[in-house]
């Protein structure tokens, strides 16, 4: 069975939505500073996440969007700052209310996320950007939960997606990120499952 085709970016949508709302001595002292320096340098390479060298993605990182959704309920929690992913690995999923792939791919996206966060545990983030309004999430959300936050982009999510290298903002759009801040996988239309999964596990293991 074919996937369906990716969703335009939707921009009439948005619209129509908007308009509504000694010296062996000093040989030993000076292998055991050195050896204590580098144990240093590797603590605060754990404290301190590498520098984002990708230009798309350091723009990402500037970003904050209202948590419209997700485990903690409808809007409860604070505005995520994306710069508090830094140093994981984030699977990002530009989504909307009005695209049927989109929606057909969440169940599995709710899942997969779930069985990262228990194998992998805080060092993986999964994240859904809605290319929508916050009411429109909600009420999308009490129909069907899922176990990942949802924010609320509206058209500023077009620009991401743009960004991210899908210049036509066909939805949906996933990506994987490192904890290098390195852009490991990019997909347009539904997501293979298996494959995801793989690709996001391979992501966390290379620091």
């Amino acid at each position: 069975m074919k996937n369906p085709q990716p969703c335009d970016s939707g921009e009439s949508e948005l619209s129509r939505q908007a308009a509504s709302h000694p010296s062996q001595r000093r040989l030993w002292l000076s292998a055991g500073a050195a050896a204590l320096l580098a144990g240093v340098a590797v603590s605060a390479w754990k404290l301190q996440p590498p520098e984002v060298q990708d230009e798309a993605v350091r723009t990402l990182f500037k970003q904050s969007f209202p948590v419209a959704a997700g485990p903690k309920g409808l809007g409860d929690a604070p505005p995520l700052a994306l710069s508090s992913l830094v140093g994981k690995t984030i699977m990002l999923n530009f989504w909307a209310t009005w695209c049927p792939p989109c929606i057909e791919e969440m169940p599995e996206l709710s899942q997969l996320a779930e069985n990262w966060a228990r194998d992998l545990g805080a060092k993986v983030s999964t994240i859904g950007i809605g290319i929508d309004s916050i009411s429109s999430i909600q009420k999308f959300y009490q129909k069907l939960p899922v176990s990942y936050d949802l924010l609320a982009a509206n058209a500023q999510g077009l620009e991401l997606i743009r960004l991210l290298g899908n210049p036509a903002g066909g939805l949906p759009f996933s990506v994987i990120i490192n904890a290098r801040g390195a852009i490991t996988e990019r997909i347009l239309g539904r997501f293979d499952g298996k494959k995801l999964d793989i690709a996001l596990r391979n992501a966390a293991s290379r620091r």
